[in-house]
């Protein structure tokens, strides 16, 4: 059973609550009891709770170095020093040819406390800068931090198919052909704010997350919400939207923030966001026909999972007033294009 933590300002309750910290290795070892062990762990995680904890994957050890260069490239980024802002995002944070990624999620930044978190965002390294020239092999290792980071969902997912009564390469396919996974390094300053990141679903398949300290809390239900800080070095994953749409509904989206009630340091995370292929239409578990999401959009059936979570939040937000015909053929395109 849970143990309520705190309940806070705007009345939501958080919990102190038991789950367990799996062991990476097993899910590629050569001893099938320890594969199977691994998969129903992270699959009875995932389903029941929405999110799952592994530890000692080829990360873990990346991660001190992902801090130190975080930390220079900060004080080589004067903007990364500035609040997280629309135009920031605006400027760095979508293609140009993005406009509606851009209208969105700059009204979703609009509902965030301002001044409180700051993106080190050179990890998303400009065309017309050589990050390689202040920090040589800086690019090698971000890039070798992203392979990682989507072998380690894979590995993951085999596990949700394995659990559904699937082969467990069903998803492969989705990690294997050109896959999406991007990174953020945020920094948290202590300053006095409780809540430092409002609550919000992520779009894409599923978020991989490390931090130095605690603060990010998951929800459980209505008004109740988890505190999850498994420690330095281990990967809290947890579900997003186009994950909830691939299973019906059986593995759902979890709302998620950031409250730190005392910080007397900053908190530094690291997030790999996985969107899956940007080129191949999503498999999705179950009869099709049988799909509450599908019914409703029958579009994402042929859309590369990339696109089918953002698609989907993009339609539940207030900022786009279009029909769903006016989507279809939105998404339609942005389709064509990606094929």
């Amino acid at each position: 059973m849970p143990r309520t933590a705190a309940t806070s300002d705007d009345g939501v309750i958080v919990h102190d609550i038991d789950y367990g910290v799996w062991n990476y290795a097993d899910c590629i070892s050569p001893d099938a009891r320890k594969r199977e062990r691994f998969y129903k762990a992270v699959f009875t995680d995932l389903v029941e709770r929405g999110f799952t904890v592994v530890q000692d994957t080829p990360l873990t050890r990346m991660f001190p170095r992902i801090h130190r260069y975080a930390a220079e490239m900060q004080a080589l980024d004067d903007e990364s020093k500035d609040a997280m802002t629309p135009a920031f995002f605006n400027q760095h944070g979508f293609h140009p040819d993005d406009e509606m990624g851009v209208r969105s999620f700059l009204l979703f930044l609009r509902k965030q406390p301002q001044g409180v978190k700051r993106m080190i965002h050179a990890f998303r390294q400009d065309a017309d800068v050589n990050i390689d020239l202040y920090l040589p092999g800086v690019t090698t290792f971000f890039d070798a931090t992203s392979a990682h980071s989507i072998d380690i969902t894979k590995n993951v997912f085999r596990g949700i198919a394995h659990g559904f009564g699937e082969d467990p390469g069903f998803f492969d396919r989705t990690f294997d052909i050109h896959p999406f996974a991007d990174k953020r390094c945020f920094d948290y300053p202590p300053v006095r704010q409780t809540l430092r990141c409002g609550a919000h679903l992520d779009f894409g398949l599923a978020t991989l997350s490390e931090s130095n300290s605690p603060g990010l809390q998951l929800e459980m239900d209505a008004q109740n919400y988890a505190a999850v800080c498994p420690g330095p070095g281990r990967i809290v994953i947890w579900a997003g939207k186009a994950l909830e749409i691939a299973t019906g509904g059986k593995i759902r989206a979890r709302e998620h923030r950031v409250v730190i009630e005392e910080a007397k340091r900053s908190r530094q995370s690291v997030i790999f966001f996985q969107g899956g292929s940007v080129t191949h239409p999503m498999r999705t578990i179950g009869d099709a026909s049988q799909n509450p999401y599908l019914k409703d959009f029958p579009l994402y059936k042929d859309m590369p999972s990339a696109l089918v979570g953002f698609g989907e939040w993009i339609r539940q937000t207030d900022t786009m007033k279009h029909s769903k015909i006016q989507f279809d053929e939105a998404f339609r395109d942005m389709v064509r294009g990606a094929m």
